[in-house]
C-alpha cells in the first residue's frame, strides 16, 4: 500500500500542474492525444513557461482533524 504522504504528494503535485497547465499556460490536454500532438504540448508549454510574468499559483491547504477531512484549495492567476 503507498503511504498517505506519497498519495498527498500526488495529489497536490497534479493540482498544481493542472492549474499550470490549464489555468496560466491555456494549454489544451487534447493536443496529447494527436500522433505528434505530445511534443507539441511540450513545445508550446516551454515557450509559454518563458514568457510568464507575474503570475501565482496558489495552494491553501485546511485539515479539521475532529472529521479527518483536509480540504485543498488552488486558484491561479489566469493565463500568458
Amino acid at each position: 500500500m503507498v503511504a498517505l504522504h506519497t498519495r498527498l504528494f500526488t495529489v497536490i503535485s497534479e493540482l498544481y500542474n493542472n492549474a499550470l497547465a490549464h489555468g496560466v499556460l491555456p494549454l489544451d490536454s487534447e493536443l496529447k492525444h494527436s500522433p505528434d500532438g505530445l511534443e507539441e504540448y511540450f513545445v508550446l508549454r516551454t515557450q509559454r513557461l518563458v514568457q510568464l510574468k507575474n503570475i501565482n499559483i496558489k495552494l491553501s491547504l485546511t485539515y479539521e482533524p475532529t472529521e479527518r477531512l483536509l480540504k485543498i484549495v488552488v486558484r491561479d492567476s489566469g493565463g500568458v
